[in-house]
């Protein structure tokens, strides 16, 4: 699939970006890889952050061909229920990560729904 046709689907919109934007992004990859290299961080964590490097890469990629993602999923009602499903996960591991640092634990991620 083309980068225009995404565009033609409204998955992504045009973008202009700066020399400023493109090496912020590269600083956050530059730094996310080095987190994700931390050996004593756990496997979850460091993929996490090794993941969030590539997101990065592929933003820089998308924004320096003049594009940027138009969001999550696609109008109507599946991206409402996606976004939902989304807010109420994202609620419940706040949760979990309050309640972790309240008990004076680490948090922990199992990667399960």
């Amino acid at each position: 699939m083309s980068l225009q046709s995404l565009l033609a689907e409204g998955k992504l919109r045009r973008h202009r970006t700066s020399a400023k934007e493109i090496a912020d992004l590269l600083r956050v990859v530059d730094r996310d890889l080095a987190d994700a290299a931390i050996a004593q961080t756990s496997a979850d964590r460091r993929f996490a952050t090794a993941y969030n490097a590539a997101l990065a890469l592929a933003t820089v990629v998308l924004h320096a061909a003049g594009y940027r993602s138009a969001g999550l999923g696609t109008t109507g009602r599946r991206s409402r229920r996606f976004q939902r499903y989304w807010g109420l996960r994202l609620r419940r591991e706040l949760t979990t990560w309050t309640t972790a640092a309240h008990a004076g634990t680490p948090p922990t991620t199992t990667g399960q729904g």
